[in-house]
């Protein structure tokens, strides 16, 4: 009979003791009280734009200075800034501006003329627009780094147009188209 309570009594322990072991290692997992989740979103890249251009308003001039070759300095108080937008991303960055002058043609008799706009702002936008396409801005100079726009305003007091002589031209209004080309230079 005592061993059979022995026997018991060894059970009882032997059950105890494994009810005991796992209910430890069941209290030592709930003592993780920490988890890590995640958080997210995604980015478009948006674009390259040439938001505006200036215009230019060289005043008036006589034919006799005309006939000579003048340079005029530009009057415009309105329209006179130029801005490009690049939201493309860091790594897409490069972009370059061109500008190309055309014949100054003669809007209400004969004639036309040719010139040369010396372009200067308040920041790094400048250069000479001729006949030819000539860089007047770039993303270095810009500083735009693929997520933001810059403006410069036209400096009036050192922006100019310069004439050749000429002595075929009639008096008149005189117009010509200034073609802004922007261009992404990301690939090359």
């Amino acid at each position: 009979m005592k061993k059979n309570r022995l026997i018991a009594t060894l059970g009882i322990l032997g059950i105890s003791l494994a009810i005991g072991l796992s209910t430890t290692s069941a209290h030592a997992d709930d003592t993780d009280l920490g988890k890590t989740s995640t958080g997210k979103f995604s980015v478009t890249a948006g674009g390259l734009k040439l938001e505006s251009v200036p215009s230019f308003d060289f005043g008036t001039t006589n034919l006799k200075d005309l006939v000579s070759g003048t340079t005029l300095k530009n009057q415009s108080t309105t329209d006179n800034t130029l801005s490009v937008s690049d939201y493309r991303g860091v790594s897409n960055d490069k972009w370059n501006l061109t500008a190309a002058l055309g014949n100054f043609t003669n809007q209400t008799g004969s004639g036309s003329v040719t010139g040369t706009i010396e372009f200067k702002t308040n920041s790094s936008a400048a250069g000479t627009i001729d006949s030819s396409a000539s860089n007047v801005w770039n993303y270095t100079d810009a500083d735009t780094n693929g997520a933001s726009t810059a403006s410069a305003t036209v400096d009036n007091d050192t922006t100019s147009l310069t004439t050749k002589n000429y002595n075929n031209v009639d008096s008149g209004d005189y117009s010509a188209d200034v073609t802004w080309t922007l261009s992404d230079t990301s690939a090359s």
